[in-house]
């Protein structure tokens, strides 16, 4: 990748930074986070109390890169029609014609996803994986990019201001983070990483070869932000815990002496040995 293109995933993510801070204070790290998630083709899951800002900085992602947003407000009798849409009977035609639901949008946040009940959640886990949905037996593919923000505590507020062409740019940011080189040294760090997850005394289920190529794009998008050609073990090791801790189950003595994800995921990434 030539400093030109290096520049302009930089630039990108400096305008998408400046331009949610003007709504949103003190969430450097979130902001990051969604950004490579958009640039990767990824998701994000934000965990936090009432007032901390995740409906606002969905809104403000949207916003800022003139996007389509949506919103899902998860409950318990909430089913997959109300999300993915439903066939409706036209009384005019004598037809039923499709009606899509709220996923069919760029930005999505997904309120109390955990509430959901199994069958939602697998039609949405279905959108995020494929980028598809079906509706009444038929594929359809939904408005790319598309990025579900999901949490479990909503806050209404409004945005930002809008940049120019944010569809364009974001295929633009993809097109130069897919020329940032990832060595096949820094490929085997992330699969050892994984491999350590699974062989981890304190872990029940491991990292999958998903999550392991989930991490390699990200690591990919984090080196293009940082102005680099080329992935690092700081890169890798810094979207560790982002990438991996949602995907992990603890045994119940690692629990039980106070362990959590992030911690063990320290572990491991102390005893896996980067690359020089």
């Amino acid at each position: 990748m030539t400093d030109t293109t290096a520049t302009t995933a930089t630039r990108f993510f400096e305008r998408f930074r400046e331009q949610l801070a003007k709504a949103i204070v003190g969430q450097d790290d979130a902001i990051r986070l969604c950004a490579i998630a958009l640039v990767a083709q990824g998701h994000v899951l934000l965990e936090g109390v009432p007032g901390t800002g995740k409906t606002l900085l969905a809104k403000s992602i949207a916003r800022a890169l003139t996007l389509d947003y949506g919103r899902v407000q998860f409950t318990p009798d909430l089913m997959p029609a109300d999300i993915v849409g439903t066939s409706v009977y036209d009384l005019t035609t004598r037809t039923f014609a499709l009606r899509r639901g709220p996923i069919f949008t760029n930005v999505l946040l997904a309120d109390e996803i955990n509430r959901a009940p199994a069958k939602v959640q697998s039609a949405l886990l279905e959108a995020m994986e494929e980028r598809g949905v079906t509706l009444e037996g038929q594929q359809l593919q939904l408005p790319p990019p598309f990025f579900v923000l999901a949490t479990q505590n909503p806050v209404e507020y409004e945005g930002t201001y809008p940049l120019p062409d944010g569809k364009a740019d974001i295929d633009e940011c993809r097109a130069q983070v897919g020329k940032v080189v990832l060595d096949e040294k820094i490929r085997r760090y992330v699969v050892d990483l994984a491999s350590a997850t699974r062989a981890a005394p304190e872990i029940a289920l491991g990292a999958s070869t998903r999550a392991e190529v989930l991490l390699m794009l990200a690591a990919r998008a984090y080196a293009a932000f940082d102005g680099h050609d080329f992935v690092t073990p700081d890169h890798v090791k810094a979207l560790l815990a982002p990438a991996f801790r949602h995907r992990l189950i603890l045994r119940p003595e690692a629990e039980v002496a106070g362990q959590t994800p992030d911690s063990v995921l320290d572990a491991v990434a102390s005893r896996v040995v980067p690359p020089r």
